[in-house]
């Protein structure tokens, strides 16, 4: 199995320039990523920015763990709390 480096292309190439323009002229800041599976692209808008999502991220990845029943390593567990 090989891994594939994804292409990145602008969120304008995805999101189309009216959702572009409205997240610019907003006063505070606003990224956008995108993953195209289809195409293994990957489509950012203001990408450079640091975030700090602390646990709702978690929370939203542990909700689809739970949905779909996945089996997780005690590795993720111990992230996970």
């Amino acid at each position: 199995m090989s891994c594939v480096k994804p292409s990145y292309a602008s969120a304008n190439t995805i999101l189309g320039p009216e959702v572009t323009n409205y997240i610019s002229s907003r006063s505070n800041t606003v990224s956008v990523g995108v993953y195209d599976a289809n195409t293994g692209k990957t489509y950012t808008y203001n990408s450079s920015k640091n975030y700090y999502t602390e646990s709702v991220v978690k929370m939203s990845m542990l909700a689809d763990i739970l949905y779909r029943k996945i089996p997780i390593t005690s590795y993720e567990n111990f992230v996970a709390n």
